[in-house]
């Protein structure tokens, strides 16, 4: 967490959700080609430490893009029902592809997800943060 809040200052709100999912992607890449147990703790341990910082830098863009109070409160609450669902609904569909994809073939499916979703970060167009005003009225 320390490294995460020294750190986020000085990366681009664009670049880190990109470079987190680049990341991410390589480690997913990897996965396939270990050969002891340690280097799957390693690497699940930095998926998830990629994951922990992606999801605050993803919540703070959303009041950025939404300057509605509504749309954003709306916003808010469909993401957070988007990864309270994730969580169960994800394992499930992995473990069905296994019934039609190979093992293999599954971890190169996440990396091709993380690329593309990558992209779409960075082709995304998000309005210019605001400093917050320090008008106490």
């Amino acid at each position: 967490m320390i490294a995460f809040v020294l750190l986020a200052p000085l990366v681009p709100r664009r670049m880190f959700p990109i470079s987190l999912y680049v990341l991410r992607a390589a480690m997913v890449l990897y996965l396939p080609f270990v050969s002891e147990i340690w280097q799957i703790y390693v690497l699940i341990f930095l998926l998830q430490a990629c994951s922990a910082g992606f999801t605050p830098v993803f919540q703070a863009t959303i009041p950025d893009a939404l300057e509605n109070e509504d749309e954003y409160i709306k916003a808010l609450s469909l993401s957070r029902f988007a990864y309270d669902v994730e969580s169960p609904v994800s394992p499930a569909i992995a473990g069905a592809a296994l019934l039609f994809i190979g093992f293999n073939a599954l971890f190169f499916a996440n990396v091709f997800a993380f690329c593309i979703s990558a992209l779409l970060v960075f082709y995304v167009r998000l309005p210019t943060a605001q400093p917050a005003s320090n008008d106490v009225s």
